[in-house]
């Protein structure tokens, strides 16, 4: 893996930033210091040599000025003075072998010559100069200094939680402490703790589930153990043939309970492909399975499905959840009932969503409504039925009483639903049972 320090980056980046904007802004302000110098030193040049236009100075005189400065002054009145070549203002020459810089001012006939060793001038601006960028390095090196510092104590938060979660115990999935984290990490922090709300969500069903499971399981087992034990101690041949009979029975309807747990876990394990499936294939697979309970209780089944009817979800899951709803709907539909199955346009009224969000507009998506003249389920037990090994009994109460179910079938569809995203609606049919609306 190549992971890069986020610390380390933001400290690289910002310490080369400043870095840079110091060396442009000391470039800057070195020759804007450098200029403003010169120019200061032209004026100095100029007002001295009118100061002296207006002072009665002695013609042709020399004057060697010895101070910091090294200023030279040369006033004379000859017109073939050796000086008096230079022409008027500023200018730069070589005289007695030493460079210089100076100002001609000629005043009624009087030539005044302010010149300054040019070595000099440049050593007082460069100096001048020099100490303009002062400031600029005391504050740049203080910021590289204090800004790394400053950039890891922000972080803080970051470490403190990351040393907490590596901490905690393995099943300790509670939520992380946001009192203190920065607005630019908070959202991922948020995010971080519904990932663990969901996980611990899951957690939760798993761990109900293998309960539920293991409760549903311990019976029947029990019970084919004292079977066993009976026949046994069985010697009447006929009774022989009947025990094993209802032990057959019993095994099939086990075996056919742990299809189902196996079914169920691997549906919650896998994620479903959205390979474009036939509808009309797929209930006319489930109806399939579903005939001789069809034909022995007489109902009638009117399907009105397109054959161009395609959803995008894998066949063996579609299928799956098709046949678990038609089962449901034709269990709980008395002996020669009816069953229509069709597209819809828009959904019942009153329909109440029961898997998903509800979000998915049945304007712009496809509908498969399951009718059916049965009992139908109170709207108290609409979220109740898709828990694992809850069945209805007739007087539409949840419970356990014998039936030829698992109570596994809405929760392998609550299954399908959630992880090919598909919405469901509940509602009155107009058949008088249930109305199972499927929003794809």
């Amino acid at each position: 893996m190549n992971n890069r320090s986020l610390l380390a980056r933001i400290v690289t980046t910002t310490t080369a930033t400043l870095i840079m904007t110091a060396i442009i802004s000391g470039v800057l302000a070195f020759f804007g210091s450098h200029h403003q110098s010169r120019e200061l030193f032209d004026e100095y040049l100029e007002n001295m040599a009118i100061a002296l236009s207006e002072m009665d100075i002695k013609p042709q005189s020399y004057y060697q000025v010895s101070d910091e400065s090294g200023l030279w002054i040369d006033v004379f009145t000859t017109p073939n003075h050796e000086l008096n070549a230079i022409p008027a203002g500023f200018s730069s020459r070589t005289i007695d072998g030493e460079h210089f810089y100076l100002y001609h001012l000629i005043d009624n006939g009087k030539s005044i010559i302010i010149r300054q060793p040019l070595d000099g001038q440049n050593e007082l601006a460069t100096i001048s100069a020099m100490h303009s960028l002062l400031p600029i390095l005391v504050v740049s090196v203080m910021l590289m200094l204090v800004l790394p510092l400053m950039i890891w104590w922000c972080f803080r938060p970051v470490r403190q939680t990351t040393k907490a979660i590596s901490h905690r115990q393995p099943h300790d999935l509670s939520p992380l402490d946001l009192n203190h984290f920065p607005k630019e990490i908070l959202p991922f922090a948020i995010a971080m703790n519904g990932l663990l709300d969901k996980a611990k969500h899951d957690i939760d069903t798993q761990k109900r589930f293998i309960a539920d499971a293991s409760h549903e399981l311990r019976s029947p087992l029990t019970a084919i153990s004292l079977q066993v034990q009976r026949l046994h101690n069985q010697t009447d041949l006929d009774k022989i043939k009947t025990g094993l009979a209802k032990l057959t029975d019993t095994i099939a309807k086990n075996q056919k309970l742990i299809d189902e747990l196996l079914t169920l876990a691997r549906l919650n394990a896998s994620t479903i492909s959205d390979t474009p499936t036939s509808m009309a294939n797929a209930i006319k697979d489930a109806v399939g399975f579903l005939l001789p309970i069809i034909h022995d209780k007489h109902i009638t089944i009117d399907t009105d499905i397109e054959a161009d009817f395609v959803v995008n979800v894998a066949p063996t899951p579609l299928l799956q959840l098709i046949k678990n709803l038609l089962q449901n709907a034709t269990l709980y539909t008395q002996t020669g009932g009816n069953i229509s199955i069709s597209l819809g346009q828009k959904l019942p009224a009153g329909a109440t969503p029961v898997i998903g969000q509800g979000n998915n507009s049945p304007k712009s998506k496809k509908i498969l409504q399951i009718h059916d003249s049965g009992q139908g389920i109170a709207p108290s037990d609409y979220q109740k039925v898709f828990e694992p090994f809850v069945r209805l009994s007739d007087s539409n109460r949840s419970d356990t009483s014998d039936s030829n179910g698992t109570g596994l079938g809405l929760a392998m569809v609550r299954a399908v639903c959630e992880q090919a995203h598909v919405d469901m609606y509940f509602a009155k049919s107009v058949l008088g049972g249930l109305a199972v609306n499927l929003v794809f």
